[in-house]
């Protein structure tokens, strides 16, 4: 039932938010309160999605490292 009313609306993924801060991911932006929307890289998206996701959950940097860059890529950075 859910599934149909989500796509007689036309987005069957829904926008990510907490407070202020919403990401739409299927445009990519994100949004600040009424502010125009905020172009990400992908790297910036991927993290933000990743921590809207796991809304108040503690993400080891591990995690934000397989979200970020993929598919067991050996990382050898500080970046995180």
């Amino acid at each position: 039932m859910r599934v149909a009313i989500r796509r007689q609306a036309g987005s069957a993924v829904p926008v990510l938010g907490n407070g202020v801060v919403s990401l739409d991911p299927v445009a990519r932006e994100a949004t600040v309160g009424h502010d125009a929307p905020i172009q990400l890289s992908n790297r910036e998206f991927s993290l933000l999605r990743a921590l809207l996701v796991r809304r108040g959950a503690i993400l080891s940097r591990r995690e934000l490292e397989d979200r970020l860059y993929g598919w067991g890529e050996e990382v050898e950075s500080n970046a995180v």
